[in-house]
């Protein structure tokens, strides 16, 4: 039996995409973009920072995303979720313009160290996110992609589980990240 080699693939800044493109695509390796994550400022407008990505890309064929915003996902505040899916609709605006096929989000679960108790989770966390990521997975189907909410601080990845399979979208998936964990 042939023994698969792993290949390794990159997350950088979209500004730093042409520095490692051709290696990305001679290799066919896996792409991911966090300009839009808010670790570096992207410049605005989002599209026009990401305008030469699909010309920089043509011919790759490996997996390629972008990771979206990182704002808060479970508000009871009626004006921060507006705000919330106005950046995410942004962001999956983006990967409909450049082809990605998928974005990456942050679970909402922020409770480090022992959860917090499963009725008060499940009232201020996991039920106003379930409203939001309903929304994101619809935005999401109309762009063609779709998002993948992934643990950042969570130390019961059943109750993430749980949310996103509540949201019922083939459009929403989870990703455990190890580096996360």
């Amino acid at each position: 039996m042939p023994k698969k080699v792993f290949k390794m693939g990159a997350s950088t800044d979209v500004r730093r995409l042409p520095e490692i493109c051709d290696w990305i695509i001679e290799g066919q390796r896996d792409l991911e973009l966090y300009t839009l994550a808010g670790f570096i400022e992207p410049p605005q407008p989002w599209k026009e920072v990401f305008k030469d990505v699909p010309k920089m890309l043509d011919g790759h064929t490996g997996n390629f995303g972008l990771h979206g915003p990182i704002p808060p996902l479970a508000s009871m505040d009626p004006d921060i979720t507006e705000i919330v899916l106005r950046r995410l609709r942004e962001a999956l605006d983006v990967c409909a313009e450049i082809n990605a096929t998928h974005m990456v989000i942050h679970s909402p679960l922020m409770s480090l160290g022992a959860p917090f108790p499963l009725a008060f989770t499940q009232a201020m966390i996991l039920n106003p996110a379930q409203d939001l990521l309903g929304k994101v997975a619809e935005m999401a189907q109309q762009a063609g992609c779709m998002v993948v909410v992934e643990n950042i601080f969570d130390i019961r990845p059943d109750y993430l589980v749980s949310l996103v399979k509540s949201v019922n979208s083939d459009h929403m998936k989870v990703s455990i990240d190890t580096g996360h964990a």
